[in-house]
């Protein structure tokens, strides 16, 4: 029984490391390729929802150095599909950051 209180102690630290940065609409994706700037930003609209990352402020960011390029295609061309059909787009950080590693088209938040 010594692990138990490691195993309950983990229930509490793992939840807090993921988090939504939202879910809803896509008001606007913008693409950076600047000097000092190299990153596609996601701007969901003002009715979002499940923002536990309240920071974000609703924008969630592709950084592309910190991914793959086939990453990066997959998650701009769902981004831009949701936005061209008005689809919800949940964008998820493992990080609890503003940093995409995870994004979904889908109806609810689930």
């Amino acid at each position: 029984m010594k692990f138990k209180p490691l195993f309950l102690s983990m229930l509490f630290v793992f939840p807090a490391v993921a988090g939504d940065i939202a879910f809803g609409t896509l008001k606007g994706i913008k693409v950076y390729d600047q000097s000092a700037k190299k990153a596609t930003e996601l701007h969901f609209a003002d009715d979002a929802s499940s923002q536990f990352i309240e920071a974000c402020n609703g924008v969630g960011r592709i950084t592309h150095s910190q991914h793959s390029e086939a990453a990066l295609n997959q998650m701009t061309s769902l981004a831009i599909a949701a936005y061209m059909s008005g689809k919800k787009v949940r964008a998820n950080s493992s990080g609890r950051t503003c940093e995409l590693d995870f994004l979904a088209i889908q109806e609810t938040s689930f």
